[in-house]
């Protein structure tokens, strides 16, 4: 606060003042000089004192006025330094929370980078824009590449120009050359979507591609090389749907077939065959020349079914010397009798297999279908019977189901 006094108007009133003092003591001295000085002294003193008094009140107010504003000023810096530090520790609480925010983040990058490390596989994390953010170390030499090839200011396109040397191929896209990992990026980002595909390698690998699309829009893409699982399958598969011994497709197989043959035969019912056929003295091999050997000749007369028959029939090995025959899309018997009587005529002669000379037979039963049966089950039911007819009657010959047994007696 300031204080003003107005004191300037007061003097030429003590000017006046003096002046009748003055007049008033040269009256009453009656012109004594001794008296004049007398009052002029007097009222010289008082008017000192007046002014002394004056400007100790002056004095006084200023320097409360001077308090006051420093006691202002002192509210005012109490007031700028309580809110400076109010910033301060608000700075120092950012700072604290930012440093604790990194070490959280650099926490979980270092326990994203340790899982992604001992995946099995090889992944890569791709932000929205396509830029890569993360990878572990099997990514590069998964594609040929060396570890420096792949660095964090590159995109997942350019990283798919890096892999011109890896000469990958991609048979479900138009264009088949070489594997584009551009093909990997997720056409539109749905969130917590998962994209399970595999691709062909050039040089016969397999890579097994699954991908996730995260919350941001970025995504996760790994690759397994499933070459050695794909060819195990691939050996169960068979294993399931073949012979090990011959090669042949085994019952279970041959079923199968015949099973999708009967139910095409509901818009295509045209006749086919089922034949069933064993060897003769094939117990007598192997008692005299062990299963070895046994093996062997079932491995010959597998090739000799296989040379005898168009290439959409199918021929398969049930079990010990049993085999079966389907004959698709006949127009008559002939059709079918003729490849059986060339196969009987080659089975019949001496088989030399490691230099020795077999001596084996076969006999075959037929039947036609729809004439003979309507289910798997039925025609292979019926032809048993017709090659146990076949049997009964001598051996060496075919028995064709609702036939008179000697109306086929075919002639080696």
């Amino acid at each position: 606060m300031t204080y003003e006094k107005n004191t300037t108007n007061i003097y030429p009133l003590l000017g006046i003042l003096m002046f009748f003092l003055l007049l008033a003591g040269m009256v009453f001295s009656d012109g004594n000089i001794a008296g004049v000085f007398a009052v002029f002294g007097i009222t010289l003193a008082v008017f000192m004192v007046f002014y002394l008094y004056r400007k100790n009140v002056s004095l006084e107010e200023k320097l409360e006025e001077t308090s006051l504003e420093l006691h202002a000023s002192r509210d005012a810096l109490a007031a700028e330094k309580s809110a400076l530090q109010k910033i301060a520790e608000e700075n120092i609480g950012l700072a604290e929370e930012n440093f604790l925010a990194r070490e959280e983040a650099e926490a979980h990058s270092s326990l994203l980078m340790a899982v992604m490390e001992n995946m099995p596989q090889a992944v890569c994390l791709v932000s929205a824009d396509g830029e890569m953010l993360n990878w572990n170390s099997k990514m590069a030499p998964l594609f040929g590449l060396a570890p420096e090839a792949i660095s964090a200011d590159m995109t997942f396109a350019q990283l798919s120009w890096s892999l011109s040397d890896a000469r990958l191929s991609v048979p479900d896209h138009a264009l088949v050359g070489k594997y584009n990992l551009s093909d990997d990026l997720p056409e539109t980002a749905v969130p917590d979507e998962v994209t399970h595909y595999e691709r062909e390698m050039e040089d016969g690998r397999t890579l097994e591609v699954f991908r996730t699309v995260l919350l941001d829009g970025s995504f996760v893409a790994t690759y397994t090389d499933i070459t050695e699982r794909k060819k195990a399958e691939h050996v169960i598969r068979r294993m399931a749907h073949f012979d090990g011994v011959t090669g042949l497709s085994n019952r279970a197989h041959f079923t199968e077939k015949l099973e999708g043959r009967l139910h095409q035969s509901r818009r295509n019912d045209g006749p086919f065959a089922v034949v069933m056929l064993d060897l003769d003295k094939f117990k007598h091999v192997n008692d005299t020349h062990g299963h070895p050997m046994g093996d062997a000749l079932l491995e010959r007369v597998a090739e000799i079914f296989a040379v005898s028959v168009r290439d959409d029939d199918l021929v398969a090995r049930f079990g010990g010397d049993e085999f079966a025959i389907m004959f698709d899309e006949i127009n008559e018997i002939e059709e079918v009798l003729a490849p059986l009587n060339r196969i009987l005529k080659k089975i019949s002669q001496p088989l030399e297999i490691d230099g020795v000379e077999l001596e084996v037979g076969t006999s075959m039963g037929v039947a036609m279908f729809p004439d003979h049966g309507t289910t798997a089950d039925g025609l292979i039911k019926t032809a048993d019977e017709a090659l146990y007819l076949a049997k009964k009657n001598g051996r060496g010959r075919i028995e064709v189901a609702g036939l008179p047994p000697k109306g086929l007696k075919l002639l080696v």
